[in-house]
């Protein structure tokens, strides 16, 4: 049968045998709580969509198995009163049963003279009623632009005076749409006026149409059902009536239950008179059948209970990969010398009383250092302190990169995207320095940063879902406190927000006053952290200044160390390194929509050529392994960010009907955009190790959005293909995967020789740097008194944090960026004001940045260590035979000479 469905247990009606009057889809309204899912097209025209003459002879057949039906009900997979003949329809039910008829409509057009006169022949009439004032009818029920709230109260105010039936009167509510106490008053007002035989409350109960669509709690439902009068009655949860007789039940009963609205295992087992057991049998049955022979609508049915152990499948899977990573890096993750010291120093040093700037020369935002600060207050001083709290904020990190990926994709999507994050960048190791993961980062403003734009976009597409200003003043927050970061960082997150906001305000059209208040509370959450640091550095320094910024001095990233990270040094031959390795994407990416179209024309055989496709995959996959370079395989993102961004704008072109569509696919232009932003720092030569474990992270997992969704769906069009290219694309992960996964395990294998103890403890390379750096701080304990202080050249505060010794100016490191930035005569003058007692030099790497020693780019510095301080003495040295060489690494003491230092 294909009009007639049931009977299906209802909330209100008992068993109610419903006829689908639509046959599909069609509604003037679009609710976001829908349990249909959104309207395609929405329409006030009225038509015969189904056969009348069909529905009666379903009809008169059903009436004939005897199973118990309390009520006829004219609903299903639309709004009933479209269909032109309804009108007939009842009275033809009339002459055939005695059994009560009852309309489920969304009155919005019981104005229509016509559908008016229609329903007066009902029994009970069950209009529904969530919103009077327009602007929540409008966020609410979305409805067709030419409806109004106030015309549709209208309409029920005057059937109610001429219609002799029951009218039940349902108020649905949704969690921070219409339940403000304000829309509260003014629906019990108009209900006044309407005096329905019964009003009854509900709130969100089965999947609605928009995720973000929440329920509100029994204990509201049951304080407003007494502002009725009478008092309303709270449906949201029954129990269902069992059927207890009746003929066998067979699979096409089920496919019609389902094929009109989702319902559950509970639902079939009452209607039905079945045991779980036995129904669960006939579900299991029709998912093994093609889709051909299963209508569409039966699969929220079929994978209700499957869906919601998928729910929980992908966060598993994740939080197992990550607890994977984390045991494979366990305190393996910062560098003994290189950057990682300055993130502990800083906060132990304001943890002393320091002020930021000050006391302690910085280039980045005040946030993160004070954050971290919070941290050892917190939990003590510790590297695990800070290693706890940043495992915390990287599980808040991928927790918001899963909900916003599968908001604009799909679970699926959303946990490969998730699983490639912490696999690629947030926990590995691909080069011998430490630092470049997320909870031991070389710079906590860069993570911090990161982790803040996500929230900021979660906090964007949590106002979608319900448009309160207070979520702007949050984006607004978010946005004030990036800037207190890193400057790249808050650029791209800046540019990426304000194209949201503005495409939201475009589909929203607020008026005046709204819109004033909007951009209100979006200033205050933006400068509310900005006047907090600046009153705090006002109070402690005298003036506002942050000595923020430096990082765009001309001089320092002209240098051939940033030229190099964004492969600006060889433009040319980066450029074509570029599209070398773009080409073979095209050439992969088009032969897989071939055979996706290819797949397309064997849909029947599925089960057959899935399989195939994925061993197919895994082959490639691993002959890409063995035979490509994947340290470049990340080097087309911009493009790929430029077509995803182009793509999604296209697609809002066309959506401003859609507002669901629309707000998916502003969100994910919003993440293209700060992706694509991000990676101006290495716009040429993007790759996931060294500083690309955090700039290249979002636009890899955009990119996996882009490979697994968006182009399957392009390939695929409106037909139901896209499954191929899908399944090929996963398979060909799994060996990157893997790879990287190895590569991970070879490093940090590697990395054995314990340094220091405590919460300070971490692991390192014993050679070079693990043994010399153990007997250095075994040396300074010993030869150095805590009240003696030391400053460690070009690069290595870590041994001061280690040994808490202090440095005694506010410069803590002096390689070629810093000397740039706060200038070899500041830093000089500040070395003859507070000299040290000692001074330490580390073997570190300058060739990068154009040097060899630190003579080269600061002379000065230089002949000052040497004019003042005593010859240099061994205090910590690592030996290997190499080559039949003997090769060393060492580490010098320098004390300082027993006279003034000029």
């Amino acid at each position: 049968m294909r009009y007639v469905f049931g009977p299906v247990p209802s909330r209100r009606l008992g068993f109610s045998l419903g006829l689908d009057l639509t046959g599909r889809k069609l509604c003037s309204l679009d609710c976001v709580y829908c349990q249909l899912g959104p309207t395609p097209h929405k329409t006030v025209a009225r038509r015969q969509y189904v056969p009348i003459a069909q529905i009666i002879s379903e009809l008169k057949r059903t009436l004939r198995h005897g199973r118990r039906i309390d009520f006829i009900t004219l609903s299903g997979s639309g709004e009933p009163t479209l269909n032109s003949q309804i009108g007939p329809l009842i009275k033809a039910i009339k002459k055939m049963t005695k059994i009560p008829v009852a309309v489920l409509t969304n009155a919005t057009l019981l104005r229509n003279p016509r559908v008016f006169r229609a329903l007066l022949n009902a029994d009970m009439v069950a209009p529904s009623l969530d919103a009077v004032s327009q602007a929540v009818f409008r966020k609410l029920n979305r409805p067709h632009q030419s409806l109004k709230a106030a015309e549709m109260v209208k309409a029920l105010v005057d059937f109610r005076r001429e219609f002799t039936g029951q009218i039940w009167l349902e108020i649905l509510f949704v969690k921070g749409l219409n339940d403000s106490a304000a829309e509260v008053a003014r629906l019990v007002r108009q209900v006044e006026r309407i005096k329905p035989d019964k009003v009854h409350l509900n709130t969100v109960v089965r999947p609605p149409a928009e995720v973000a669509a929440k329920p509100v709690s029994k204990a509201f439902l049951s304080r407003i059902a007494k502002k009725f009068s009478p008092p309303a009655e709270c449906i949201a949860e029954v129990h269902r009536p069992r059927q207890t007789k009746g003929t066998p039940v067979t699979a096409d009963q089920i496919i019609r239950m389902a094929k009109r609205r989702p319902v559950t295992l509970q639902d079939i087992c009452a209607s039905l008179g079945l045991s779980p057991n036995q129904a669960l049998k006939i579900i299991e049955r029709l998912a093994v059948e093609s889709s051909a022979a299963v209508p569409s609508g039966i699969s929220a049915t079929m994978n209700r209970t499957r869906q919601s152990w998928m729910a929980l499948l992908g966060p598993g899977i994740i939080i197992v990969v990550g607890l994977v990573m984390l045991v494979l890096s366990w305190r393996k993750w910062p560098d003994p010398l290189v950057d990682f010291g300055r993130e502990l120093y800083v906060p132990w040093q304001l943890s002393q009383g320091a002020v930021l700037y000050r006391d302690v020369a910085y280039f980045n935002g005040p946030l993160s250092p004070y954050f971290n600060h919070l941290v050892f207050k917190t939990l003590g001083v510790g590297l695990m302190s800070l290693a706890w709290a940043n495992i915390a904020i990287l599980a808040v990190c991928t927790f918001l990169a899963y909900r916003l990926l599968s908001s604009i994709s799909s679970r699926f999507t959303a946990t490969v995207a998730c699983v490639c994050f912490l696999v690629i960048f947030a926990l590995a190791q691909f080069t011998n320095t430490g630092n470049y993961n997320f909870i031991c980062p070389y710079s906590h403003e860069l993570t911090h940063g990161i982790v803040l734009s996500f929230l900021a976009v979660y906090l964007l597409s949590r106002y979608l879902a319900r448009p309160r200003p207070i979520f702007f003043g949050l984006v607004g927050l978010c946005l004030g406190l990036i800037l207190l970061t890193k400057v790249e960082v808050f650029l791209a997150a800046a540019l990426a927000l304000v194209v949201g906001l503005a495409l939201i305000l475009q589909q929203e059209k607020p008026t005046t006053v709204r819109l004033l208040k909007l951009v209100a509370f979006f200033i205050v959450g933006l400068l509310a952290p900005l006047i907090c640091f600046v009153l705090y550095f006002g109070l402690h320094m005298g003036c506002i200044f942050l000595g923020y910024g430096l990082v765009f001095s001309g001089d320092l990233t002209a240098g051939p160390f940033y030229l190099s990270v964004s492969g600006l040094d060889e433009p040319g031959k980066n450029l074509l390194r570029i599209f070398v390795v773009f080409g073979w994407y095209v050439l992969l990416l088009g032969s897989l929509a071939l055979f996706d179209w290819l797949g397309r024309k064997l849909s029947g055989n599925r089960k057959y050529i899935q399989p195939a496709v994925f061993l197919s995959g895994l082959g490639v996959g691993l002959l890409l392994f063995y035979t490509a370079n994947w340290y470049d395989c990340l080097l087309p993102l911009p493009l790929f960010m430029v077509i995803t961004g182009c793509g999604l704008l296209i697609g809002l072109r066309g959506r401003s009907g859609d507002t669901a569509g629309y707000n998916r696919l502003a969100i994910g232009l919003v993440l293209t955009i700060f992706s694509l932003l991000l990676l101006s720092k290495m716009i040429l030569n993007v790759h996931a190790y060294q500083y690309g474990f955090a700039l290249a992270a979002p636009a890899t997992m955009v990119f996996v959005v882009f490979l697994l969704d968006f182009l399957p769906r392009l390939t695929a069009g409106k037909s139901s293909g896209g499954w191929v290219f899908r399944t090929a694309i996963f398979a060909i992960l799994i060996p990157a995967l893997i790879w990287h996964l190895d590569l991970n395990r070879q490093r940090f294998s590697g990395r054995t020789q314990r340094i220091s103890q405590g919460p300070d403890a971490f692991l390192d390379t014993s050679w070079p740097k693990g043994q010399a750096v153990n007997q250095a701080l075994q040396t300074i304990v010993e030869q150095i008194s805590p009240d003696e202080t030391f400053v460690v050249f070009p690069e290595g505060v870590m041994l001061n944090y280690l040994s808490r010794r202090t440095n005694p100016t506010k410069y803590i490191s002096f390689m070629p960026p810093e000397l740039i930035m706060f200038e070899q005569r500041n830093i000089l003058a500040a070395l003859r004001e507070h000299p040290p007692d000692y001074v330490i030099r580390v073997p570190r790497g300058l060739r990068e940045y154009g040097h060899r020693t630190l003579t080269d780019y600061a002379p000065e510095l230089a002949d000052w260590i040497e004019t003042n301080y005593s010859p240099e003495q061994i205090i910590g040295q690592s030996r290997r035979m190499q080559s039949n060489r003997i090769r060393a690494y060492s580490i010098y003491l320098r004390r300082r000479v027993d006279k003034a230092i000029e």
